[in-house]
C-alpha cells in the first residue's frame, strides 16, 4: 500500500463518522480546521487535484462523491444531471455528470459548509482544476 492509498483509507474511515456538520456530535478529527480529516483531504487534493488526473482515480481513492454537479453549491441553482462518469465495478451507484462540458466531483469536509471540489471535463473525464470552497462564516 502506498502512502496515498493509506491517506485515502484514513479519509474513508473518517468520512464515515458523523461530526457536528453532519448532524452528529462535535468531533475534532472531523470538524476542526486542520483536524485529521481536513489534513487528509488537503493531501488528497494535492495528489489527485492536478490537471490531467482521471476522474475515475479520484472516485477509486476517495469513494463515491457526496455530490456531482454542473456547478458548485454557491454558484447558482441546481439543474438535472446525467449520464455519469465511469465508475469501477462495485463502487456503488454511479453519480451523475453534468449535461455541459464540465462537472464537479464534490467531497464534503464539513457538509456543504466547506468542501473539496474537482472540476472534470465531461468528454475526457480528466481533472481540469480543483480547489476548496469555504463558507468563511
Amino acid at each position: 500500500m502506498t502512502d496515498i492509498d493509506a491517506i485515502a483509507k484514513q479519509f474513508q474511515e473518517l468520512r464515515a463518522i458523523k461530526g457536528h456538520w453532519s448532524g452528529g456530535e462535535q468531533n475534532p478529527d472531523t470538524d476542526n480546521y486542520n483536524g485529521k480529516k481536513h489534513q487528509l483531504m488537503k493531501q488528497l487534493k494535492e495528489h489527485y487535484g492536478k490537471p490531467g488526473t482521471a476522474g475515475v482515480e479520484i472516485i477509486k481513492a476517495l469513494g463515491k462523491p457526496d455530490d456531482v454537479r454542473p456547478n458548485l453549491y454557491h454558484e447558482g441553482h441546481f439543474v438535472p444531471l446525467a449520464p455519469g462518469p465511469v465508475i469501477p465495478a462495485g463502487a456503488g451507484n454511479a453519480p451523475h455528470s453534468a449535461q455541459g462540458s464540465t462537472y464537479y466531483l464534490i467531497y464534503h469536509w464539513r457538509a456543504q459548509h466547506d468542501y473539496l471540489w474537482f472540476k472534470v471535463n465531461a468528454s475526457t473525464e480528466l481533472v481540469e482544476s480543483s480547489n476548496w470552497y469555504h463558507a468563511l462564516e
